[in-house]
């Protein structure tokens, strides 16, 4: 009679599921979670307030005068009131009041709050203007200083009011007036292109920055969950109740699961921090200027850039790429033998991150995708760097970057296999660390 081969899979669900609650009943992993997303929250809001708190008085305080009284010494007539319909914020209400000498200027602004008095002179050259504060005022030097720079770009209104313009030819002649350049393309050229190529060579150096990191601080813990039974010295009996490929694959998606519910946390926090933080700065200025907010306005000039369904094609590519680093360090916890040994079994998933790296990058996989460098896009290894900015910038379809993320996901079982034939293997393995051969031999014996 054919004996039935077992289950590889055998006690899966009982391994994920008590993993994952340990792992989620564990204080520090709480704190961790909910702490980080409140931390992650707050941060934004309370550093962008701030930031515009302070800043906030002093563009109150750009503008405090609100009566000029002018001496105009060029010999021509003007009505200096014809700045407030320039439009300039904060100068838009002055009161300006010839006075036919400085004194009488400089006696008429003494008596009045938030007043000074403006001096025109002709020279050869250029006319000078001189902002004068009276003896007696409320106001400083530094009060004066965004009427200076208003006055330093609005006075070609008046000089061109001194020529004898009327209002409809002074109006045409200083229409606003838009200058934009740019290159003849054809019309089935994208207009985002060189953004796209900016990217195409930003996002895989980001992309593998985020790996090694979350590789790095969570597969430490992959690593040492697969390696737990063994230094608990229980693995002989969990066997009996398990598959060792069910048990590595249980516990590393339960980590895996863990981790990104962690993350997600705190990118939800970040998220909401920032949101709270940008309607926190428009509540406290209306009108500000603080460049963050800029930079997330400009947001909307990309908006053709990227699509929803690259989004999440995209998250979706290095969220198995972190299941497939995590399921080499799963191989790194099954012939390790005790704790100190995970630091050297550990470099198997950080060499592959970085020689998968190293191949991305002098095989041509960065910027435009060519024909020769296609084949990235099937190399596990190489497709959770390359394909997640690829299809975020639409050169490649949607439906072959889920198809590379099928073969991610199944070499990531595969692996997860193998380090549970290993684990198996190492149960009753004595002395230093195997050789790559032996750990070779290990694979290939039958069970």
């Amino acid at each position: 009679m054919k004996r039935q081969s077992p289950n590889k899979y055998k006690g899966f669900g009982r391994i994920f599921k008590f993993t994952f609650a340990q792992r989620a009943k564990m204080p520090g992993y709480r704190r961790a979670t909910i702490g980080g997303a409140l931390l992650c929250f707050l941060l934004p809001l309370i550093i962008m307030g701030c930031v515009e708190a302070f800043s906030g008085n002093d563009q109150k305080k750009q503008n405090q005068v609100t009566t000029v009284y002018v001496t105009d010494e060029t010999g021509q007539e003007a009505d200096y009131n014809i700045l407030n319909e320039i439009g300039r914020e904060g100068y838009t209400e002055i009161n300006y009041i010839a006075s036919p000498d400085f004194e009488t200027a400089n006696d008429q602004a003494g008596s009045v709050e938030n007043s000074a008095v403006l001096v025109v002179k002709s020279s050869e050259e250029a006319e000078q203007l001189s902002i004068v504060l009276p003896s007696v005022s409320n106001l400083s030097q530094d009060d004066l200083q965004g009427l200076k720079d208003f006055l330093t770009s609005a006075y070609p209104y008046v000089q061109m009011q001194k020529t004898g313009l009327d209002p409809e030819e002074l109006t045409a002649l200083t229409a606003p007036v838009q200058v934009s350049s740019h290159k003849a393309v054809d019309e089935k050229e994208d207009s985002l292109a060189q953004i796209r190529e900016i990217m195409a060579y930003v996002f895989p150096y980001m992309n593998v920055m985020v790996l090694y990191f979350l590789v790095l601080f969570y597969g430490q813990g992959v690593s040492a969950s697969v390696l737990m039974e063994k230094t608990s010295k229980l693995m002989d009996t969990f066997l009996l109740y398990v598959q060792p490929g069910g048990m590595v694959l249980g516990k590393v998606l339960a980590n895996v699961l863990a981790a990104v519910i962690q993350i997600g946390s705190w990118l939800v926090g970040l998220a909401a921090g920032f949101a709270g933080g940008t309607m926190l700065v428009r509540a406290i200025h209306p009108d500000t200027q603080m460049a963050l907010l800029q930079f997330f306005d400009s947001f909307g000039s990309l908006s053709g850039l990227f699509t929803l369904p690259g989004i999440i094609a995209a998250v979706l590519q290095i969220m198995g790429g972190f299941l497939l680093y995590c399921s080499l360090a799963a191989i790194g916890g099954a012939i390790a033998a005790k704790q100190e040994e995970l630091s050297t079994t550990n470099l198997l998933f950080t060499m592959a991150l970085v020689l998968s790296f190293m191949a991305v990058i002098f095989s041509g996989g960065l910027g435009t995708v060519t024909d020769s460098s296609l084949w990235m896009n099937w190399v596990p290894f190489s497709a959770v760097l390359v394909v997640p900015s690829r299809v975020l910038l639409g050169q490649i379809p949607i439906w072959e970057a889920y198809a590379s993320l099928v073969v991610v996901l199944v070499v990531s079982v595969v692996i997860s296999l193998a380090a549970g034939r290993l684990y198996q293997a190492m149960a009753l393995y004595k002395g230093k660390l195997p050789s790559a051969g032996e750990l070779v031999k290990m694979l290939r014996q039958k069970e």
